[in-house]
């Protein structure tokens, strides 16, 4: 898919779902007092708060990881580079 593509749906998601909420504003019965209005369930916060900061954390657990892996391997290649340099400046010496 071309980006041109990603871009028209993005804008279309972004243009349509502002007025799906409209709509269906719009849609309702008028005021209703507090008293009326059926309580909807609901989480509390600190279990969220601390899923969050899991999710956090192993997100940066794994890009420390990741770089880890990286620098070694470069640093790998460095090292083989190095000795490729020195065995073809040894034998023009």
């Amino acid at each position: 898919m071309s980006l041109l593509n990603h871009w028209r749906r993005a804008l279309a998601l972004l243009i349509v779902t502002p007025l799906s909420v409209v709509t269906s504003v719009a849609a309702q019965d008028g005021f209703k007092p507090i008293g009326e209005v059926p309580q909807a369930p609901s989480v509390s916060a600190p279990p969220l708060i601390l899923a969050a900061y899991a999710i956090v954390w192993l997100l940066v657990v794994a890009f420390v990881w990741s770089l880890w892996r990286r620098m070694g391997t470069l640093e790998k290649e460095l090292a083989d580079a190095r000795r490729e340099f020195s065995a073809r400046q040894g034998g023009r010496s």
